[in-house]
């Protein structure tokens, strides 16, 4: 990685932490570039090179984040349906302090739109192209369902201090849903 390649890779994460910073002290539609970039202890001018808006910094983390969380059911060749969503919980539980922080200003909708742009890529990878086409219109609003309900689950699981273990949730969750009574 050349000199200046990383300095941009170091403004960037400087910039990341300064926002998650300042968005523990101030709603994140009132935060400003310049608070970020004081934080950051990096210039506006500089902010403005490497992007041109807070939510830009946002995106680009979810994006990573997702992209990791695709590699993870890549790399685990996971293919039942309910092994994803334990992965799910556990991916995100490690990251808890970044669902805690995005329910306190209200942006549990964002991360579910994101979430939402990734989940026809988990799907081909846990099941196959052919399953994609079989399903085909259908596919995005049972996805949209999936994510949804998934994500809300996750968020309720979380900040609810995380009283059940996750698998014993998943669980129930799946004997319900298989359940004839329903």
């Amino acid at each position: 990685m050349k000199t200046g390649d990383k300095y941009i890779t170091h403004s960037r994460e400087k910039m990341r932490e300064a926002l998650f910073q300042v968005m523990k002290v101030y709603p994140y539609k009132e935060i400003t570039v310049t608070q970020i970039a004081q934080e950051a202890g990096l210039s506006r001018k500089t902010f403005y090179r490497l992007y041109e808006s807070k939510d830009d910094i946002l995106d680009e983390y979810v994006q990573e984040l997702f992209a990791t969380f695709l590699e993870e059911v890549k790399r685990g060749d996971i293919h039942p349906y309910w092994d994803v969503v334990q992965l799910y919980f556990d991916f995100w539980e490690e990251r808890e302090e970044i669902i805690l922080l995005f329910e306190e200003h209200h942006m549990t909708p964002y991360l579910i739109d994101k979430s939402s742009r990734f989940a026809d890529q988990i799907f081909t990878v846990v099941r196959c192209e052919e399953m994609v086409e079989a399903f085909g219109a259908y596919l995005p609003v049972m996805l949209a369902y999936t994510v949804g309900g998934m994500h809300n689950m996750l968020v309720a699981w979380i900040t609810g201090g995380k009283g059940i273990p996750s698998s014993e949730l998943i669980g129930k969750m799946k004997a319900g849903l298989q359940s004839p009574d329903i």
